[in-house]
């Protein structure tokens, strides 16, 4: 697959329900497929010191910390809190 008008291919795969898609088309045959906004990843660096702690995304997405967790998240900017007894969050 090549790219056309400076915009990157990608597989359907790689498309996340968080993705915001855009389909273009004829009757049942899809002409083209554009995300308009995409997702990322969240990955600790040092995971081992917060696992069995929290990890706050915005407002309502609380989780607790596991080993090796990856977090899917839809572009924008979020405030993330990670706590856990020994290491408490500092806010300034």
């Amino acid at each position: 697959m090549s790219a056309k008008n400076g915009k990157k291919p990608f597989l359907l795969a790689e498309v996340s329900a968080s993705d915001e898609v855009t389909l273009r088309g004829y009757r049942k045959e899809v002409w083209s497929m554009e995300v308009t906004a995409g997702h990322g990843f969240l990955f600790l660096k040092m995971p081992m010191l917060f696992v069995g702690g929290t990890i706050e995304i915005g407002n309502r997405d609380i989780r607790t910390v596991e080993k090796d967790m990856r977090i899917e998240l839809a572009a924008g900017v979020k405030r993330i809190i990670i706590s856990k007894r020994q290491y408490e969050p500092l806010f300034q």
